[in-house]
């Protein structure tokens, strides 16, 4: 079963039926124990008893794990309290460490938001940390109707499981055991994201796992294992200069340095001051700054798997190959792979046809397109909305400046601008057009997979229900491009503002 630690999963099936006496107050079995062991209605404050069942102390236990390993959606912040619940999902813990000034009470995350459901960053920046109150910006708010909702932050559709519990409990022990550093910590999930979420072969992808357990069965790792019991001599099979390890053999051999200077990358890595594999993996996938495509993450793949197939061949079969080779057989590879999934090579499969054009709307109705300009090194937004009538015309355009922790919820945000802003112009039947795809297809079905835009999307579909009609429509960013343009534009303001269509390029105002 992949179970190692009976205890630890012991502990994860009994905060299984934890997790449903708090996703179900209303379930017979809730109202039972809140009525002997939390009258006051909080099962987290639930006094320690004299004489518990034997259930009831198990789920005791269960509250701890789903205490450290949850945290609060906001939603109106009403039932969140600002110190002592996890609430903020981009610091470790979920909650703020900075010490409360002496005397302030315990408020509700509620009092740390304005009256138009916005944050109160003044007073953020009083009580927390700068990296505090940066993770606080950037918490999308769901609105007055929006209930918060605890949710489980080790699932990516944050309901609780056994299995996530157990891998819970499994990486707090093994961090005790072997502290790490915080960054690390946070890393560590995006980096086997990365892993197991590229589009190459299964044995591929196992195969970077390895690599980044460095476990992949190289001389100089099996001699270690075996306490230097081996005949052989560990030495690097291509060059016979250097000891065979993983990073040696797909990166610093002259054998593989040729391969990569061969391949379309034209790329040399050098030993001084290289990371790791793990480190180098997690830079390639996640820094912006090297421009790397899902596309050639793929590529970069292959060749690394092809690499240790030619390392492979000469150490068993004697088979020397080229590095001409090993990298036209690593493309034709990835060329395959491509067309039998069907893939798409040039990533914008999503984005609509390049030259199609925005359509007016019916009479009486007005179309809203929204977009948002994100910056994800910083967390800062400028999200737009842009109406027009039948007639083509101009009607109105806002801009906000805002914080978000990704570009689907900024673009989630704009959406939202557009429907309050629509109903304070006393609107009754609109269109609203988005270039994202994701965002769209969540408001269609009702079903979200993103915790952090969940809450907003929430707000939108009640927001949409005030209007005698309102649907949600995909455009492709040709389509959009007027909103594009002044989210854009707006980045530079500090505050709402309202524009006129003096300010809009002609070609795009009229096209």
């Amino acid at each position: 079963m992949g179970f190692r630690n009976l205890r630890l999963f012991n502990k994860a099936l009994v905060s299984k039926l934890t997790w449903k006496v708090i996703r179900n107050p209303e379930s017979l079995l809730s109202q039972v124990l809140r009525g002997i062991y939390f009258p006051n209605g909080n099962i987290f404050e639930a006094p320690k008893s004299s004489n518990p069942s034997w259930a009831w102390s198990g789920i005791r236990e269960g509250i701890k794990i789903i205490k450290k390993g949850s945290l609060w959606r906001v939603g109106n912040g009403k039932r969140i309290s600002t110190w002592s619940d996890n609430w903020i999902p981009k610091v470790k813990g979920f909650r703020i460490t900075s010490s409360p000034p002496e005397g302030f009470p315990a408020p509700s995350v509620s009092s740390l938001i304005r009256s138009d459901w916005t944050w109160n960053e003044t007073k953020i920046q009083e009580l927390c940390s700068p990296t505090e109150t940066k993770a606080i910006l950037s918490i999308l708010i769901g609105g007055p109707n929006v209930q918060d909702v605890l949710i489980w932050a080790g699932n990516k559709n944050r309901e609780y499981s056994a299995k996530s519990g157990y891998r819970f409990m499994e990486e707090e022990a093994r961090e005790t055991n072997q502290p790490s550093s915080s960054e690390e910590i946070l890393n560590k999930k995006e980096l086997w994201n990365s892993v197991w979420k590229i589009q190459v072969p299964s044995k591929i992808r196992a195969f970077l796992w390895r690599l980044c357990h460095d476990i992949v069965p190289t001389k100089s790792t099996l001699r270690a294992r075996f306490h230097g019991n081996l005949q052989d001599q560990d030495n690097c099979p291509h060059c016979y200069q250097h000891q065979e390890s993983a990073e040696h053999i797909l990166f610093f051999c002259p054998f593989a340095q040729a391969t990569w200077r061969a391949s379309a990358f034209n790329y040399s890595p050098a030993a001084l001051g290289f990371p790791g594999f793990p480190k180098w993996w997690y830079q390639l996938c996640h820094d912006r700054k090297m421009g790397m495509t899902k596309v050639g993450l793929a590529q970069i793949a292959f060749i690394l798997w092809n690499l240790w197939k030619a390392r492979n061949a000469l150490v068993f079969e004697g088979r020397r190959e080229s590095p001409c080779e090993v990298w036209l057989r690593a493309d034709r590879g990835f060329m395959e792979f491509q067309q039998v999934n069907k893939i798409d090579s040039s990533e914008k499969s999503n984005e609509g046809p390049k030259n199609a054009k925005w359509i007016p709307p019916p009479a009486g109705v007005i179309k809203i397109n929204c977009d948002a300009a994100f910056d994800h090194d910083s967390g800062k937004a400028s999200i737009a909305a842009v109406f027009r009538d039948n007639s083509s015309s101009f009607v109105y355009g806002v801009s906000v400046p805002c914080w978000a922790p990704s570009a689907a919820a900024a673009e989630a945000f704009a959406i939202k601008l557009g429907l309050t802003t629509a109903s304070h112009l006393a609107f009754s039947k609109i269109i609203i057009e988005t270039d994202n795809k994701v965002v769209v297809n969540r408001l269609k079905t009702g079903v979200s997979s993103d915790w952090a835009t969940s809450a907003i999307e929430e707000c939108i579909k009640s927001l949409a229900k005030e209007f005698e009609s309102c649907c949600f429509s995909f455009v492709s960013r040709s389509c959009n491009q007027l909103a594009d343009w002044l989210a854009k534009f707006a980045k530079t303001e500090q505050v709402q503002v309202c524009w006129s269509p003096s300010v809009f390029p002609s070609h795009l105002l009229y096209s």
